[in-house]
């Protein structure tokens, strides 16, 4: 196995003391995710898949000032589109939930990115676009070698 710089490889590598990390166990969950395959888990996230496509991925995500305007176009969009069903009854009801979990999603979103370092927010963005093909394995190898620098 090759060695990477400080002194890390591919199994290990030095703890804050110097010590070897012992990383097997780490290597056994990646194998077995790698063979389980099978489609993505479900979740929060998987619920807000398309919101997260719409502003993250394609063309919108080419720098992170067009994830900012994409997101704040959709706020002001909600809003506007909130105020005109104000007089609707409740069978629009439905819609107004999804509407109301949208903006909230896109208002934490907006918080987080403003709170963040824009820095590690444009090293994400860079990253995600790098691994988009990629196994969890290669990920991971990737974020070892940039924490390693």
């Amino acid at each position: 196995m090759s060695r990477q710089r400080g002194g890390a490889d591919a199994t290990g590598g030095c703890g804050s003391r110097g010590e070897p990390l012992d990383l097997s166990e780490v290597n056994e969950v990646l194998c077995q995710l790698e063979a389980e395959g099978g489609p993505e888990p479900q979740g929060q996230l998987g619920d807000q898949a398309r919101w997260v496509e719409r502003h993250f991925g394609g063309a919108k995500a080419a720098s992170l000032q067009a994830i900012l305007a994409s997101l704040e176009v959709r706020q002001r969009e909600l809003a506007d589109e909130r105020r005109q069903r104000s007089g609707e009854g409740q069978e629009a009801d439905e819609g107004k939930k999804l509407m109301d979990l949208e903006a909230s999603w896109i208002g934490e979103t907006l918080l987080a990115l403003a709170r963040g370092s824009p820095l590690s927010q444009r090293v994400t963005l860079e990253l995600l676009r790098r691994t988009k093909t990629a196994s969890l394995r290669e990920c991971f190898n990737l974020d070892l070698r940039l924490v390693e620098k």
